[in-house]
């Protein structure tokens, strides 16, 4: 079993009850983790807006926004593709929401519907269904590589 505690000022990741890594950031808390393979993938919060993605331990995103969902992880050979929807605020004040895939934000979408929640494949290409006013579109969005 895997799982992220907290120690101090210190996010620690644990698998069969041992520390594998060890992250500090004072403040931090853990909103979600995904397992790839061996690979551990998290998501750590300083309980205001800035979320950092984690990939064994390593920093691998950093993004500011209201929130940070629906983690999806796959693994093709040792490679690890992370994918999550962000909700943020546009220059208006408007919520938006995009889906990131290996830390690049795709396209600003006013919704990604949940009932679409994004699949992701072996290659890290993300299929979901969002709405941009009243329409509503089926996105393919391809890692940048």
């Amino acid at each position: 079993m895997s799982y992220v505690g907290v120690s101090g000022d210190t996010l620690v990741l644990m698998a069969d009850d041992a520390r594998v890594k060890e992250v500090a950031w004072k403040g931090a808390d853990c909103t979600a983790l995904s397992l790839a393979g061996e690979h551990a993938v998290f998501v750590a919060s300083d309980g205001d807006s800035t979320y950092r993605v984690f990939v064994d331990g390593r920093q691998v995103a950093e993004h500011t926004a209201r929130r940070l969902d629906n983690v999806r992880t796959s693994l093709s050979g040792e490679t690890v593709h992370v994918a999550y929807d962000l909700t943020q605020r546009d220059a208006s004040g408007k919520a938006t929401s995009v889906v990131a895939v290996d830390g690049a934000a795709g396209p600003v979408y006013d919704e990604i519907l949940s009932a679409g929640i994004p699949t992701i494949s072996v290659e890290g290409t993300v299929t979901y269904v969002a709405r941009r006013g009243r329409q509503f579109v089926r996105v393919t969005q391809v890692p940048e590589t």
